[in-house]
């Protein structure tokens, strides 16, 4: 993420193909730039980015994140991508990416139906598959393919139940900087008779901060599928509904 050319951050997402169009799905932090609690810069200059660069498997985009006016501004400047009808409560963004037709690499549709990806079963203590860029850690040996680290973690709430009643799935894991947005799976059992494929557990967006001491407990926030979904609603061929600033309504 970037202002004007100058790096702010960096993150990671994954693309999802609607039809002909190509969309960035990533945590609404990492395109607002501003904590989802407070709404504050998460910068220490304070600055905000308005453009993104979206790298991956032969694929390289610098995307606008605003039409016009001051990303500062949060109640005039028009932004470009859409947020969860609960506003940054919920921590994952989408945003329309210009490519040309077959171009990029995204995930397979199945995982956003559930009739397909909830085959396979979850427990506490599964074993589960967080991709992404940890401290902008990128695998460039073979140019030009942008390869991630797959990082191990283990499903830390019930599965079944939201935890807190928000839709999360609490996570354990050693995750870094750089890898909110990512997506984790729960990889199918490698043994036996293969029964059902991977599944997708959601989008990885950073660590649970109910820690007053504010020690590390290891312990990560990943947003439901149908938060993605949520958001797709409100994203139609008819309908461009960007919304003034990233304050929740």
């Amino acid at each position: 993420m970037d202002f004007d050319g100058c790096t702010l951050a960096t993150g990671t997402g994954f693309l999802r193909r609607r039809g002909a169009e190509l969309f960035l799905i990533t945590a609404w932090h990492n395109l607002s730039g501003r904590e989802p609690s407070t709404l504050k810069p998460m910068h220490e200059q304070g600055g905000v980015p308005n453009h993104v660069r979206i790298e991956g498997y032969c694929f390289d985009r610098r995307v606008p994140l605003y039409e016009d006016g001051d990303p500062h501004d949060d109640h005039t400047c028009l932004r470009l991508c859409w947020q969860h009808p609960n506003g940054p409560a919920v921590d994952v963004a989408v945003l329309r990416v210009p490519a040309q037709s077959g171009e990029g690499w995204p995930v397979d549709e199945s995982f956003f139906d559930p009739n397909q990806n909830e085959q396979l079963p979850l427990s506490v203590m599964q074993h589960c598959v967080v991709v992404g860029f940890p401290q902008n850690l990128v695998d460039r040996s073979q140019p030009p393919h942008v390869l991630p680290i797959y990082k191990s973690a283990q499903i830390a709430s019930e599965p079944s139940v939201d935890f807190q009643g928000k839709p999360l799935v609490i996570i354990d894991a050693t995750t870094r900087a750089g890898m909110s947005g990512s997506p984790v799976f729960v990889p199918a059992p490698t043994y036996g008779i293969r029964l059902s494929a991977n599944r997708f557990l959601g989008v990885y967006t950073g660590r649970l901060r109910d820690n007053p001491q504010g020690e590390d407990s290891a312990l990560r926030m990943v947003f439901r599928p149908r938060v993605i979904t949520k958001i797709f609603e409100r994203i139609t061929p008819f309908q461009e509904q960007f919304e003034k600033g990233f304050s929740p309504k």
